[in-house]
């Protein structure tokens, strides 16, 4: 059996030394000398061995030197002239090489920080919160500047590049640190700035995706805005680099999936990265996105690298639990299957099933121990925390809290969510509980309040005021699944009765007053969206269980006014509104049941809009499920609700 491969791989350590002592595997003098420079072992595979092919770096071999003393792995770019491939301009690459680098090595304890003594000539480990004096000791004279003037092609500079290469450590405590990238990584990051704070994040490696002012982050937003604008007649080569990638993974795909207006500290980029930086499993989650929010520039480039680096994701979960058993419960591995759950639905070769995968795992987290007693905690103490737990964003002390943190109540609506939404399109949800238990366990920790808002649904992060419209969504889509026709005298068709009143008397929250004080317009805005997002999913339930209560019965021409109304609402949705991101399976019902051939092109449209807006390219599969409808005649179309075959194409 073949043994599996990761991407990272743990050193082994010598049995008669000390832990801190890494033993060096020998290396052949054949081998490429980008792993040369980089210390690691080369496979000697040509063009592109394994190391830099795995780690996106330019593979450099001795029979292609020019020069044969120079340094290959740092090269000098510059982003503030951007000018390769643009439209009808092409330029071949001016690469300009930089003096030959010294590498410092230093074994560190879990998330040091490192200093270079200019004295000794070493590095130093650093405390986790260093003093003002060590960091002012920890400075350097500016490296001298190297004439570009050469070059008429600008890249990334040569502390990018080397941030590039250690962007994803390998799962041990070594670290390999160049002293003049780093040093000029901190030198840039602190201009303009002496404080404490602001010295120990320019020793972060990943302050620029957190702070927009960074160089490099504008360097990387000028890149991405180019591309979407259609600047550029081919990717730059440099997209595909994983400082890249985690830019866009957090800075636009993650923002991307956050629908609501909610508290700050529960968006999606609060919670979900959390504990980012100083996780190597967690971080290879975050390239997978990066990639798979890429493939809509260039599916070619993308689509590839995105399954191999979701591939990646999973044997390294696989690996690290396995090493780490302690660790099958925690909130980062339930974070880690909902992003890849995310992601799955925005990929061009997943389908619902795969979405599915990711939600069996999460679900079995949920189950655990760790997380049923900060649930039953919530249930059993009823409406105490709807009333009492209210937390200021100071995290006053003084106020009970709930055990759910407000990353677990990000995680676990996000499953909700997701688990709801899929239930009618899978194959297979043996493996999920039906939705009757799941919101009887987990429905009062989405009513609890975590913080203190404008209005109470924005601390659902993901559903808004929808979550009770949600909740009928789920419990319709199970019993869709059931065979059909339903028995009249089973408890199935006289819960699908029930759904069906609920539905068509699904009252939306009273909008508030406007006359409140300090209540901002777009706070007012956003609440009217969230009331016609739950109306909408209300009435598209309302005509499904309505299908699978009467079923050969019904009349599809029937409900052509409530579709009306439907798509009249979906109309009233500003489109810069990210909401739009939580509409997909309404969207999809809904044009199952539309006949009216200009409801039909606003439904299609919709789709388009969304695929856009979220890059989510699967949809293309969902407009053909919708084409394939609409040529079936009027009295066996909505047969197709019922056709596992035929919804698998589709994903919400």
């Amino acid at each position: 059996m073949l043994a599996e491969k990761v991407r990272y791989r743990q050193s082994k350590l010598l049995r008669d030394k000390s832990a801190a002592t890494i033993a060096i595997e020998k290396r052949s003098n054949h081998g490429c000398l980008t792993c040369r420079d980089r210390h690691k072992k080369c496979d000697e595979r040509k063009p592109n061995c394994s190391g830099c092919k795995e780690n996106f770096l330019r593979c450099v071999w001795r029979d292609n030197e020019e020069v044969q003393d120079e340094s290959h792995m740092f090269l000098n770019f510059h982003l503030n002239d951007w000018k390769v491939n643009k439209r009808r301009k092409r330029l071949e690459p001016a690469l300009i090489m930089t003096q030959k680098r010294i590498f410092y090595s230093l074994t560190l304890s879990k998330n040091a920080l490192a200093k270079f003594n200019e004295e000794l000539g070493n590095l130093e480990e650093l405390k986790r919160f260093p003093t003002a004096k060590q960091l002012d000791e920890s400075e350097v004279a500016p490296q001298p500047a190297i004439d570009s003037s050469s070059s008429s092609l600008p890249f990334l500079d040569e502390s990018t590049i080397w941030l590039s290469r250690q962007v994803t450590p390998h799962l041990t405590d070594s670290l390999t640190i160049s002293n003049s990238s780093i040093e000029k990584a901190i030198e840039r990051a602190e201009k303009g700035s002496a404080g404490d704070n602001t010295r120990l994040r320019a020793l972060h490696f990943y302050s620029y995706l957190f702070d927009d002012s960074d160089p490099l982050a504008q360097k990387f937003e000028s890149i991405f805005q180019s591309i979407n604008n259609g600047e550029f007649d081919t990717i730059p080569s440099c997209c595909t680099d994983e400082l890249f990638l985690l830019y866009i993974s957090v800075k636009h795909w993650l923002l991307s999936v956050g629908p609501q207006e909610t508290h700050p500290l529960l968006t999606t980029q609060a919670t979900f990265t959390r504990n980012f930086e100083s996780n190597p499993v967690l971080k290879e989650v975050f390239l997978c996105c990066g990639a798979t929010f890429m493939e809509y520039y260039d599916s070619q480039i993308f689509s590839s690298l995105s399954t191999d680096l979701y591939q990646s994701s999973l044997m390294l979960i696989k690996k690290f639990l396995k090493d780490n058993s302690d660790e099958k419960h925690k909130p980062w591995l339930l974070a880690s299957y909902q992003l890849l759950c995310l992601r799955n639905k925005t990929a061009i070769n997943s389908t619902v099933n795969d979405c599915v995968s990711c939600l069996t795992n999460s679900y079995q987290i949920i189950k655990s121990p760790y997380y049923l007693s900060k649930i039953k905690s919530i249930s059993t103490t009823g409406e105490r925390y709807v009333e009492d737990l209210v937390l200021e964003m100071e995290h006053d002390t003084s106020k009970q809290k709930p055990e759910l943190e407000p990353h677990d109540r990000m995680y676990l609506e996000s499953f909700m969510y997701n688990y709801s939404v899929a239930l009618l399109w899978a194959v297979d949800i043996s493996k999920l509980p039906n939705p009757y238990s799941v919101y009887e366990v987990l429905g009062k920790s989405l009513k609890c309040f975590v913080y203190q808002c404008d209005v109470r649904w924005m601390n659902n992060p993901v559903v808004g005021a929808a979550s009770e419209a949600f909740e009928i969504l789920a419990k319709v889509s199970y019993i869709g699944r059931l065979p059909m026709p339903l028995d009249k005298d089973s408890i199935w068709f006289k819960r699908a009765l029930q759904l069906q009143k609920k539905a068509y008397y699904h009252t939306p929250s009273i909008l508030p007053s406007t006359d409140q004080p300090a209540f901002e317009d777009k706070v007012y805005q956003n609440c009217k969206a969230n009331l016609l997002v739950g109306e909408i999913v209300a009435k598209t339930s309302f005509l499904l269980i309505s299908k699978v209560i009467y079923y050969k019965e019904y009349d599809i021409l029937s409900c052509q006014k409530t579709v009306s109304e439907i798509v009249e609402n979906m109309e009233k949705v500003p489109k810069k509104d990210y909401i739009w991101g939580i509409l997909t399976w309404s969207v999809i019902v809904c044009g199952v049941f539309t006949a009216d051939e200009e409801n039909q092109k606003k439904i299609l449209s919709y789709l388009d809009f969304i695929r856009d807006k979220f890059h989510m390219l699967p949809l293309f599969n969902s407009k053909l499920f919708l084409f394939k409808t609409w040529e079936l005649p009027l009295t066996d179309r909505l047969d197709i609700l019922f056709d596992r075959e035929n919804l698998n194409w589709v994903t919400a």
